[in-house]
């Protein structure tokens, strides 16, 4: 793809959604506000912490969106920071925010939706208006445009010459990954739709339009299949408007149907620029185990050529669950010649009573060769994520929280037999030239494939706002460092250890969010001479209009 300006959506999609924006704010009726959780703050977490405290409250099971579900946190008791406030306007305006992100010496960008903050300044503002349109008793129209526009200072710094046949400003350890490590050399000015949804609901379904972040699962800190990494794609969304109350217990499943983009800096075929992604989100919470969650997560992405796609890649998630063969889906192709895959199953257990949450996702990468091999070797192209939280409740409300998380995404040691190149290795795919990424950010958690990591932090949550410490540590790519330096006495591996604290102060109208963390890296790009201390303060303004 040739070095043109990255562009996040195309001319068609954002005028189609500004005409209907237009068209709605024209004259609505009377519309209830939803909450939105912007990827780059920290209301992410206290959202999910009302869920462990108020077990009654309308909360998903495994799908998290960004944009709240229709009264999502309406009727919460338990609610500190006083989020539940309704307003019944003609339409309402989303609180504005500004921010400020700098890194001294590395291109750190985690978890942080459609905001990327490379070496140096950064800048970003959000801004919108959402609103909802009764259509009759149980149907309505809702929507969000929360669109981001930031600055990024992009100053240099050395990226390894490669010979992988992509651009240099590619991740230089993997040949088929659109992982960008810097957008160019030069600073970036970029506009989002961010966390932007129609939405159409009826009775307990929903259909959405949408460029919202979401995470998939109970991970908080590393989510395997689908993260708030990168910004959100274009998709379309239909499932359950909210769990469904049934015998014998809540259940949640979303289709998923969407686009993943190349980024500018990844190869020069303009015939590669897109991918077809679809996905399933599948969750009960039984009724004859209080507070026990099981989830089905599932990925399918393909290359998208013009003309190229057939009836049957629209179920493509839905179908093809026997490992036994590949399934044909029309035209003489099979699933597993066409799309990578990635499937989770995962298990989150509450006990509101005592402030304790534990959870863990299991992952598989690619299609078992047989049913026979899934039996021998159902470890193989594993990975996994698992964790606690702990509230430890104080008076007035107040509330600490530690919330302990590791992740392991790098193959045991049976995945590497009969795997040549990157063979098995997480949002790597051999057919699918750019991998799991979007815009040259990965999909899947920010760690990178390969990669394995812990994460410690404690929180002190009260009335006027949070603060809290953390502690995490990487080692990155350890499939290459494996495939590199095996039957070497020594080896290399790529390591950081980032630890920082963070606050979030709420005054009569304005929020500030901050967050200060050094990070030491160490082997950088696997360089055992090169090693450094990133220095990242951060500082955020919301104006709250509600």
């Amino acid at each position: 793809m040739a070095l043109t300006p990255r562009l996040i959506l195309t001319p068609r999609w954002s005028l189609a959604l500004l005409a209907l924006f237009l068209g709605l704010c024209l004259k609505l009726p009377i519309a209830k506000a939803q909450y939105i959780m912007a990827p780059e703050s920290q209301e992410y977490d206290y959202v999910r912490l009302m869920a462990l405290q108020n077990p009654d409250m309308i909360s998903p099971l495994s799908f998290f969106p960004s944009v709240g579900m229709d009264d999502e946190i309406g009727a919460s008791g338990w609610d500190i920071w006083e989020l539940t406030q309704k307003e019944t306007t003609e339409f309402s305006l989303i609180s504005p925010r500004v921010g400020y992100v700098h890194n001294s010496k590395l291109n750190r960008s985690n978890n942080n939706g459609p905001l990327w903050t490379g070496k140096g300044t950064n800048l970003f503002t959000t801004f919108g208006v959402q609103g909802r349109i009764t259509l009759a008793k149980e149907s309505s129209i809702s929507y969000s445009i929360q669109p981001m526009l930031y600055y990024a200072e992009n100053r240099d710094f050395t990226i390894p010459a490669h010979n992988l046949n992509k651009s240099e400003f590619s991740y230089p350890y993997a040949r088929s990954l659109d992982w960008v490590q810097r957008y160019g050399n030069r600073s970036i000015t970029e506009f989002h739709l961010g966390q932007s949804e129609i939405k159409l609901a009826h009775t307990f379904l929903a259909l959405a339009l949408s460029t919202q972040n979401m995470t998939w699962g109970p991970a908080y800190q590393n989510q395997i299949l689908m993260s708030r990494n990168a910004g959100g794609f274009p998709h379309i969304r239909l499932g359950t408007k909210t769990p469904v109350h049934t015998p014998i217990g809540h259940i949640e499943i979303q289709g998923f149907w969407g686009r993943l983009q190349e980024s500018a800096y990844f190869d020069e075929d303009p015939n590669n620029d897109r991918r077809y992604f679809t996905g399933l989100v599948a969750a009960y919470r039984p009724s004859f185990a209080d507070g026990l969650t099981l989830s089905l997560h599932r990925v399918l992405y393909r290359e998208w050529q013009d003309g190229d796609l057939v009836l049957g890649d629209a179920f493509a998630a839905f179908t093809n669950f026997s490992p036994k063969r590949d399934t044909d889906i029309g035209g003489g192709r099979v699933t597993n010649d066409f799309y990578d895959q990635l499937s989770s199953v995962a298990m989150t257990w509450k006990f509101p009573e005592v402030g304790f949450e534990t959870y863990v996702e299991f992952a598989k990468n690619d299609f078992p060769a047989s049913f026979q091999e899934l039996l021998r070797q159902p470890d193989r192209q594993r990975a996994y994520t698992f964790g606690f939280l702990k509230l430890f409740d104080l008076s007035y409300g107040n509330i600490i929280r530690l919330s302990i998380e590791t992740t392991t995404l790098s193959q045991n040691q049976i995945s590497f037999i009969n795997n040549s190149g990157a063979g098995g290795t997480y949002y790597i795919h051999g057919i699918v030239k750019q991998g799991y990424t979007h815009n040259g950010q990965l999909v899947g958690s920010s760690i990178g494939p390969g990669s394995n990591s812990n994460f410690i932090s404690l929180d002190y949550y009260g009335s006027g706002g949070a603060v809290g410490a953390y502690f995490q540590r990487t080692r990155y790519n350890d499939d290459y460092t494996i495939r590199a330096f095996v039957g070497e006495r020594e080896y290399i591996a790529e390591f950081d250890v980032n630890f920082g604290v963070k606050g979030v102060k709420h005054l009569d109208k304005i929020s500030v969010i901050a967050d200060l963390s050094f990070t030491y890296l160490n082997n950088w790009y696997f360089d055992p001479e090169l090693s450094t201390w990133n220095f990242s303060p951060s500082l955020q303004l919301k104006y709250r209009l509600h």
